[in-house]
């Protein structure tokens, strides 16, 4: 009876070949049943490997597997021909405006130019306002006596007493000397004006307050006439008194109060 094994040549797929029955050789009787397994055999030694069969189909495509590392820098290749030159685009924002360089050394004077001609002179400006008059400075002290003048000519007779003006308690232009200037400036200081001192050399007049106002009252030379030296005195107190003589050129003195 002959008997089938596996590829690898275990006993466990034994099983009992068809039986042929005797028949001279070209008959054939039927199959019989299966009969039962029998019980495996010890195993069998491995056989020989066998030839390599036909190469299988291609299977699928597997994954993309991960980026492997960039590759070494290719050698620089030959520069390309110049291309032609684009259109020149908008000028940019103006940068800013750098630091002040150092001031550089001074250059070497030029000759002096010819003076030029004088112009002509411009037409003098009108005269401004007289200001107010200052207060009367202190006195100063009495100078040495200076040496005798040469005697004068005998002047004329003056008057033998001084004419007594009015009581005067508003502003004033006398006109004449050799009088008694009485004055209240009780309601207010006002101004007393001198008559020209030309003309009226040696003569005095008298200025006397008849009051105890001690109010201003402002004494002015006439035109460009002045009063020891000056535009104007002011005088102030409780019944004062002052006493002025003419130089008979431009001037009045103080010769007492």
């Amino acid at each position: 009876m002959p008997l089938t094994g596996t590829k690898d040549g275990s006993m466990a797929d034994i099983k009992i070949a068809d039986r042929v029955p005797f028949c001279g050789g070209d008959c054939e009787g039927e199959r019989g049943e299966h009969g039962e397994h029998g019980e495996h055999g010890e195993r069998g030694e491995r056989g020989e490997r066998g030839e390599r069969g036909h190469r299988g189909k291609r299977g699928h495509r597997g994954h993309e597997g991960p980026e492997g590392p960039d590759g070494a820098t290719g050698p620089t290749g030959r520069t390309g021909a110049t291309g032609a030159t684009g259109p020149t685009g908008d000028p940019g924002t103006t940068g800013i405006t750098g630091a002040t360089g150092a001031t550089g050394d001074p250059g070497t004077t030029g000759a002096t130019g010819v003076t030029g001609a004088t112009g002509d002179p411009g037409t003098t400006g009108a005269a401004g306002a007289t200001g107010d008059p200052g207060a009367t400075g202190a006195i100063g002290a009495t100078g040495s006596t200076g040496a005798t003048g040469t005697t004068g000519a005998t002047g004329a007779t003056g008057p033998t007493a001084l004419a007594i003006s009015a009581v005067q308690t508003a502003n004033v232009v006398l006109v004449s000397a050799n009088q008694v200037v009485r004055v209240d400036p009780t309601a207010g200081g006002f101004n007393v004006t001198l008559p020209a001192a030309v003309g009226f050399g040696g003569q005095i007049i008298l200025l006397k307050n008849v009051s105890t106002s001690t109010n201003i009252v402002t004494v002015l030379p006439s035109g460009a006439d002045t009063i020891d030296g000056l535009t104007s005195q002011l005088l102030t107190g409780d019944h004062f008194q002052v006493q002025l003589v003419s130089d008979g050129v431009s001037s009045w003195m103080i010769t007492g109060a």
